[in-house]
């Protein structure tokens, strides 16, 4: 096991609109103007998904890792709701370069290697480019009783 050592004087913070992020002694805490508490995980535990949501708009949650053994930027199990960042994609790489840089700080991969493409890391559902077209509906089974 590697021991990281954190600099107990840097802390760092990512804010965008009613969020707050601080990365401070190796946990994550999120903080919501809507919230009267805040929400903490050690970055070591962490992984911050991403999902990308209709009208350029990009869903974060961060929170402990579905796999303790995989990169930064993967699968969340379990996280508070409340916290969940919804951001323009405009501002999806500043969050990134905040967190992969806390996740460097720990000694943990990120996932972003060279050749990794953006909308590789966006889950759960299509890049902007697989989705319907405005004005087109996914098709879904009637609920409709046969008579």
């Amino acid at each position: 096991m590697t021991e990281v050592r954190y600099d107990p004087d840097v802390t760092s913070e990512y804010a965008f609109g009613d969020y707050l992020v601080l990365v401070d002694g190796g946990v994550i805490e999120q903080f919501a103007r809507t919230a009267a508490t805040s929400y903490r995980v050690p970055v070591a535990w962490a992984a911050a998904e991403f999902e990308q949501r209709k009208h350029d708009v990009v869903r974060v949650r961060i929170g402990v890792a579905a796999d303790p053994a995989a990169a930064f930027f993967s699968r969340v199990a379990y996280t508070n709701t409340l916290f969940s960042i919804e951001l323009p994609g405009s501002e999806e790489p500043r969050l990134r370069a905040f967190l992969s840089g806390a996740a460097r700080e720990a000694g943990r991969a990120t996932g972003l290697g060279a050749g990794a493409r953006r909308d590789a890391l966006v889950l759960d559902n299509p890049s902007r480019e697989q989705l319907p077209a405005a004005g087109h509906r996914r098709h879904r089974p009637s609920l409709q009783r046969a008579r």
